[in-house]
């Protein structure tokens, strides 16, 4: 907890609250390890099993690429929590290489300490230990009850001052087999990305629906090539590609000891050709020497990411006088066009933070809607335009070699101004609409 949290007098304890958190991600598991190490009488409904190890041919891996930067890693630790070795499949120090048109490709090094490749949820070795399992487990050791099973319906009227919550007739709580199928909360805390639930949530009469996130499918594969092969070509560098097929605006590729994880974004929904188109583009080819596409596939999924995020993410109940529901990580607002694993992370800080400090009150949701608002829903109006651009800028040959002359340091004001603006966007570090403030804070030393 920050030190502005410990000095203020909380207005109501949440250490009397029962607060479900739907979904077991990052950003559930975050909420849940904070809330429970303040006392609250947390509970986790994640399907999932910390322990199960490995994953079958077809069956789902990551969820996403796995690349956590360094402010998520600086994030957690803030809290307490260190991602511990067994977790980490590659340290990236090498910095990050954009690959665009025409040979041309910048090279960035980390501005901050460097990023890290982890495996979220399935994933393709059986010693690997997943990152949502380790915040997870560091959840349950906090306190917090995990029930392993999807949650098929919320109803927010309230019985007693309680709201409802129903989930699978078999259930494993913290390991146990349980037969509990509904249960009572003051809270519900909606962690469960872009799942179907949300049609499934029964509002009080005259109370306002919240928004589902507008999404695209992406996709993700983990190839294999070889531990050899990976360190020769790709290194400890995240690889970034602009615009390499007419579909695929943007793809990532970086190591993991074996593997590599590759992920497309598309201007529509991602299908199975464009991993191919992909594969065979000039970039690609000239990374790789050669075309991997019948490199064995040990998972693969298609994940969705948000393109516009709700305005309205939160329910409160006039009559109890207490928060219903609110949307975190994914299925909230979060950093538009990218997985989000900071946003997700910082979502659940400051829903904890809120909720430590003024309790289960209008306070703690205007406090939260405050920060959620700046730094991730006004993008909204931003993004369009500054996607417009960049997509402008990739199709300008001539542009690029010149962006590619100077960033080579050939101007180094201009160098430092563009390489700023292309971090900012590939980091997701701040919202987007923050960008041309800090760059230009950043290249005169902060001093505008």
């Amino acid at each position: 907890m920050t030190e502005a949290v410990k000095g203020r007098q909380k207005e109501i304890s949440i250490k009397s609250k029962n607060i479900a958190i739907i979904g077991g991600g990052p950003a559930g598991s975050l909420t849940a390890y904070l809330l429970a190490k303040e006392g609250a009488n947390v509970t986790i409904f994640e399907p999932r099993s910390t322990e199960r190890g490995g994953i079958d041919e077809g069956k789902p891996c990551t969820g996403c690429a796995g690349i956590i930067q360094y402010g998520a890693i600086a994030l957690l630790s803030s809290v307490g929590l260190q991602i511990p070795e067994e977790v980490i499949k590659a340290h990236l120090k090498g910095g990050t290489t954009i690959h665009l048109q025409d040979d041309v490709a910048i090279s960035m090094p980390f501005t901050e300490k460097h990023a890290i490749a982890v495996y979220r949820g399935w994933k393709p070795d059986e010693a690997t230990k997943s990152f949502d399992a380790f915040l997870l487990n560091e959840a349950i050791k906090a306190g917090a009850k995990h029930v392993q099973a999807k949650v098929k319906n919320v109803n927010l009227n309230r019985e007693n001052g309680k709201v409802s919550v129903f989930s699978e007739e078999a259930q494993v709580v913290n390991g146990k087999k349980s037969a509990i199928a509904m249960s009572k909360h003051d809270i519900v805390i909606g962690s469960f990305g872009h799942d179907k639930l949300f049609d499934s949530i029964e509002y009080p009469k005259g109370a306002k629906k919240v928004e589902k996130p507008s999404t695209i499918k992406t996709a993700v594969r983990e190839i294999y090539l070889g531990k050899e092969k990976v360190n020769s070509l790709v290194q400890d560098h995240i690889h970034i590609f602009g615009n390499p097929t007419d579909n695929v605006w943007f793809a990532l590729v970086a190591p993991k000891e074996d593997y590599l994880t590759v992920t497309i974004m598309g201007r529509k929904d991602i299908k199975s050709g464009d991993f191919a188109e992909f594969y065979k583009s000039k970039q690609m080819m000239m990374l790789m020497k050669e075309d991997v596409s019948s490199a064995p596939i040990k998972c693969s999924c298609s994940p969705s990411i948000t393109l516009k995020s709700p305005t309205y993410y939160t329910v409160y109940d006039e009559i109890e006088d207490s928060i219903s529901i609110v949307f975190i990580g994914d299925a909230g607002p979060t950093r538009l066009k990218k997985n989000g694993m900071f946003a997700a992370l910082d979502s659940a800080k400051h829903i904890a933070y809120s909720l430590i400090e003024f309790g289960n009150t209008k306070k703690a949701l205007h406090n939260y809607e405050k920060y959620i608002n700046a730094a991730y829903v006004r993008d909204n109006t931003y993004i369009n335009a500054i996607f417009y651009s960049m997509d402008f800028f990739l199709k300008r040959k001539k542009l690029l070699k010149f962006t590619e002359y100077v960033v080579n340091g050939n101007f180094p004001i201009a160098s430092k101004l563009v390489l700023n603006i292309i971090d900012h966007i590939t980091s997701g570090k701040q919202p987007y609409w923050k960008i041309p403030y800090s760059v230009m804070l950043e290249l005169f030393g902060g001093k505008i």
